[in-house]
């Protein structure tokens, strides 16, 4: 299905700020874009997080495989995607978006802390632990996500 322009363009005034509330991107409106009309990778990831809060990860994956095609030296599209991965259970790619991650920002706590999700997931309870105290270093404090250490099984945070 293709975009009609004027739905592409509300889109684009939507996530451009010519609206009260930039995140008012509805479900609706999701159903009707057509990722490959879109370009500019700061949108696909607004978009790709959109898809995320809807639970829809393949087209949460589709949407940031885009933004880090376009800008592969992105840290921050590159940590969405491995989380949208992990949120699929592909923990082979996840871990290897969120290394990207890591690489291209040594400090990257959210990173750090969504590969121990996927350590967490795959039961590697001592590397879950090391990539949580790594984040946790990095920002003192670090309590974004933060639950503690239990054994318990992984469930995907929302």
């Amino acid at each position: 299905m293709r975009i009609s322009w004027v739905v592409l363009a509300l889109f684009v005034i939507l996530i451009s700020g010519g609206c009260a509330d930039k995140n008012a991107i509805t479900p609706a409106l999701l159903q009707t874009v057509d990722i490959t009309t879109i370009s500019d990778s700061e949108k696909l990831a607004q978009l790709g997080a959109a898809y995320m809060d809807n639970q829809e990860y393949m087209k949460a994956i589709a949407a940031l495989k885009r933004a880090v095609w376009i800008t592969p030296n992105d840290p921050a599209a590159n940590n969405a995607l491995g989380y949208a991965y992990l949120m699929t259970s592909d923990c082979d790619k996840a871990k290897m978006y969120l290394r990207i991650a890591i690489s291209l920002k040594k400090d990257y706590d959210d990173a750090y802390y969504n590969l121990g999700d996927v350590f967490y997931r795959e039961g590697d309870f001592e590397e879950a632990m090391k990539n949580y105290k790594t984040a946790i270093t990095i920002t003192p404090g670090y309590t974004k996500k933060s639950r503690p250490f239990t054994g318990e099984p992984f469930v995907p945070i929302q």
